[in-house]
């Protein structure tokens, strides 16, 4: 029997356009509400394209807010699940499957925008920016509103929200890494959702690295006269000298035209999927009968590309062209400040510049000599004498280093990791023995010294952080325990308590990570 209450009469009123559904909505004095399927009354109007009722509920501050509230159960796996969101896997795939593991009736934390958005309701969301509605609200999943249109909808979508916001918005609205990365493809839009948008720190990065990717002198000019900050924030994907040299993000990101311009990078050095064969699971068979035909079709593409790759010329003139432009835009990073040995330290990239030799690119390893000083290979890292790995959970595993003093000291450090995000609560204690035979003192809790989540390709302190993090980050929380010279201690005894998950709970085997 379906839902009988006053709140499904009315959104079957706003469904059907009924005329007496405006006047209904008139005399509620709580306008955020939802039916048995969380859908809000704007949710409805906005998908049966009911523009009285959208009109009169935009009018009302608190409605154009509001969003169904979220199942805290569902919110974890929405938050993950958004991580494989691309121009290739749009929001319609994901929902089919959150929806096929959750149910129907799922509830995304998305405001009316976001709704509109989603729905392409091209007039609906003119209505809601001209009433004032918000374009840096985030769902539960981390998207603002004109990050759903292009996900939703492509760049067919973000363009109809560039347009409505261009004639109705208010001020500019926050453009994130995620959104900047997917437009780079389109120059139009790219162009428009600069003028209309405002970049965040990432997504700044980001522009200002595929700006020296594509060798553009004058907007690396003027990016570097507002302020830009050449030596803050570099990744090892993600820096600008790198790029300058190579322009590889053009080729790992698929750019249309970036083939040519990263010719010597894609010539001698190659896609890094070029050697691996990879097959889209969402592409197999319910048994996987089909996986030995996609798998033969993804290694001859994988042969082709290497192929194509090996089969690149360029004529000698273009070469010198771009190499003498590459030279000159060194020079202008160099003249802002770039620190090369800042850059160098970052791992596999520019750690020596003999590749550049290896790509036939000497000339600008020579001038990077001259104006930044020789690029020499990083001091190798200190290791500690000895480790072991747990697989205690899913995704959650425990590192163990020792890492020897002089005498009978030392130090030992635990690292506590997931793939998927933080894990909250758990309680990490240990003690140390001689042998593994006698445990040895009481047991130690630990706290954790420090904890870094991966943020774009960056590991990046939790402290630090000013806003949550969707998607699959990749965290760890590192635990330091001093050794006593003195007593000789040979063996670790660790145990693990968890008030939610019975299965971190309990002692691992000890450890004995010390010869004696």
């Amino acid at each position: 029997m379906g839902d009988t209450s006053p709140v499904a009469e009315l959104i079957r009123k706003i469904e059907a356009n009924d005329a007496s559904a405006a006047e209904a909505v008139k005399a509620l004095k709580d306008r955020c509400l939802v039916d048995e399927r969380n859908r809000s009354l704007f949710d409805v109007a906005i998908l049966a394209d009911n523009s009285e009722v959208i009109g009169l509920l935009a009018s009302d501050t608190s409605a154009l807010a509001f969003s169904a509230p979220v199942d805290q159960k569902t919110e974890g796996p929405l938050k993950h699940a958004v991580a494989s969101i691309d121009v290739e896997v749009p929001i319609s795939s994901l929902e089919t499957n959150l929806e096929q593991a959750f149910g129907p009736d799922l509830a995304y934390g998305r405001t009316p925008l976001h709704t509109a958005c989603r729905a392409g309701n091209t007039r609906a969301i003119e209505t809601l920016l001209a009433a004032g509605a918000s374009s840096a609200e985030k769902d539960v999943t981390g998207l603002t509103a004109p990050e759903v249109a292009f996900f939703a909808h492509g760049e067919k979508g973000l363009r109809g929200f560039l347009d409505a916001f261009e004639r109705n918005g208010q001020k500019a609205f926050p453009v994130g890494k995620r959104l900047l990365e997917e437009t780079l493809a389109f120059p139009g839009t790219l162009d428009r959702l600069l003028q209309l948008g405002k970049l965040d720190a990432n997504a700044r990065r980001l522009l200002f690295n595929y700006r020296c990717a594509w060798l553009d002198l004058d907007a690396v000019r003027k990016m570097l006269g507002e302020g830009y900050d050449i030596n803050k924030g570099l990744t090892s994907r993600l820096n600008p000298l790198w790029q300058a040299c190579t322009s590889a993000l053009l080729w790992d990101a698929e750019i249309p035209g970036g083939l040519e311009m990263s010719f010597h990078y894609t010539k001698h050095i190659g896609h890094p999927g070029a050697s691996a064969v990879s097959v889209d699971n969402a592409l197999l068979n319910e048994d996987g009968s089909n996986f030995g035909k996609l798998f033969a079709q993804a290694e001859r593409a994988r042969k082709e590309l290497i192929a194509s790759i090996e089969k690149m010329s360029l004529e000698p003139e273009e070469e010198r062209r771009i190499v003498g432009r590459r030279i000159e835009l060194l020079d202008i990073l160099f003249d802002a400040g770039a620190d090369l040995g800042l850059a160098r330290k970052k791992p596999d990239v520019l750690a020596t510049f003999d590749d550049l030799k290896r790509m036939k690119l000497g000339a600008i390893a020579d001038h990077i000599k001259q104006r930044g000083g020789a690029a020499k290979p990083a001091s190798k890292p200190r290791k500690p004498a000895a480790t072991t790995f747990w697989d205690l959970v899913g995704e959650t595993g425990l590192n163990t280093e020792y890492w020897p003093e002089e005498g009978e000291g030392g130090l030992l450090r635990l690292i506590l990791h997931d793939s998927y995000g933080p894990v909250d609560g758990v309680e990490l204690s240990v003690r140390v023995s001689r042998d593994k035979k006698k445990s040895g003192r009481e047991w130690q809790v630990l706290k954790p010294v420090n904890e870094t989540l991966l943020v774009d390709e960056e590991m990046v302190s939790r402290a630090e952080l000013n806003e949550p993090v969707y998607g699959e980050t990749p965290w760890e929380a590192i635990f330091e325990f001093p050794l006593n010279r003195k007593a000789g201690s040979r063996v670790l005894w660790i145990r693990l308590d968890h008030p939610d998950n019975e299965r971190l709970r309990g002692e691992l085997d000890p450890w004995k990570f010390a010869k004696g």
